[in-house]
């Protein structure tokens, strides 16, 4: 059987074959042994997580490929001097760029589990969530078959039942919006002015925001929005005078920006390079 016909259950790999998945004297069989291992571990409810999965198996295909090629050239080194002390500098450096690459691929690796798992986190969430529903049903349905002559009262309990199932849902996502209309992640920007010089702080800080937004993405209410609540202790300095149209709006002390998670991270890359650290406006 061919490695396409192979992949014929794996569409998402569909054209990755040998020249760009396998190489040297890697076998399919057992790129394919480590796919089926992972398949087997995961629920495939979507074509979503069954990319995921296969995004792990090649993150780990190649960080095995990567361990080979350092410990081939490690044996290389040992062949022509046994003692490491006598080695050439040339040497060294050859293997210290072998080693960058292998830690990069275990990083990779190490991202690619991470998502594997925040979705097995948030599934067996759900099925804790459905299976109390059910359980929660079934007793009311159980009570009115068996107490027919009480059934106004079991009604009246399969609705508090319902409503609390949706005050649950409503606290949840009132939660996710964090004060908002929307759900939101909000970040508050502190400005001051010492001595002439504009002093930024950002709580949380853009990398901070970056991981809550990776961690809520795949909540029930994942956010939508970033909202940037500015707090300008003395004055607006100029940095940030794109925020006002008049010069005498110069003492405002708070300035709230909404922004799309699209925007707000092109604007945080702007930031990294900005000279002195300020947030720009957005496009």
């Amino acid at each position: 059987m061919s490695q396409d016909q192979n992949l014929e259950l794996y569409p998402a790999l569909l054209g990755r074959t040998h020249e760009n998945l396998l190489f040297g004297d890697e076998k399919p069989e057992d790129f394919y042994a480590l796919l089926k291992s992972l398949l087997e571990q995961y629920v495939l409810d979507s074509d979503h997580v069954r990319a995921l999965v296969e995004d792990a198996a090649i993150a780990r295909w190649h960080l095995w490929r990567r361990q080979r090629v350092v410990q081939g050239r490690q044996r290389e080194l040992f062949a022509i001097q046994p003692d490491p002390g006598e080695w050439m500098s040339g040497a060294f450096r050859s293997l210290e760029v072998l080693q960058r690459y292998k830690n990069a691929a275990e990083l990779s690796c190490r991202r690619a589990y991470a998502n594997l798992e925040a979705i097995r986190k948030e599934n067996n969430r759900t099925q804790r969530w459905n299976l109390t529903f059910d359980l929660q049903k079934r007793r009311v349905e159980l009570a009115e078959r068996k107490y027919a002559d009480i059934a106004p009262q079991v009604k009246l309990a399969a609705s508090t039942a319902n409503q609390t199932i949706d005050s649950q849902d409503q606290n949840i996502k009132r939660t996710a919006c964090r004060g908002q209309d929307r759900p939101s992640v909000v970040q508050k920007i502190v400005v001051t002015v010492e001595d002439g010089f504009t002093k930024t702080s950002r709580r949380p800080s853009n990398k901070d925001v970056m991981a809550e937004l990776a961690e809520r993405a795949h909540h029930l209410y994942p956010p939508e929005q970033v909202v940037r609540d500015f707090v300008f202790k003395d004055f607006i300095p100029s940095e940030y005078a794109w925020m006002i149209s008049d010069e005498s709006d110069r003492t405002t002390s708070e300035f709230v920006q909404t922004i799309s998670l699209e925007d707000w991270h092109k604007m945080v890359t702007v930031e990294t390079d900005h000279a002195i650290g300020d947030p720009p406006p957005a496009s």
